[in-house]
């Protein structure tokens, strides 16, 4: 059985942005980790948040900022939001 959660990366113009959403996603239960934006992904602070969440919607709840939100699966990301 499949996990009814997918993976996603945010990245965010600012590092405010960044730890908000962290901070958003693991006081309402949402498995979520700040990594360093990867090399193959461009981003003005230098920090993403990585979550598993049913949907990626849960970013737009607040300004955080966002620059993108990106699927991935395993090194591959694409893109399903843009600033």
């Amino acid at each position: 059985m499949t996990s009814p959660h997918n993976s996603y990366l945010a990245t965010f113009h600012s590092q405010f942005g960044a730890l908000s959403l962290h901070q958003n996603l693991t006081d309402t239960g949402i498995e979520a980790e700040l990594r360093s934006v990867p090399r193959s992904l461009s981003s003005s602070c230098g920090l993403c948040v990585f979550f598993k969440a049913t949907g990626w919607g849960v970013c737009l709840a607040d300004d955080y900022e966002l620059e993108a939100v990106y699927f991935c699966k395993t090194d591959e990301f694409k893109v399903v939001f843009t600033a």
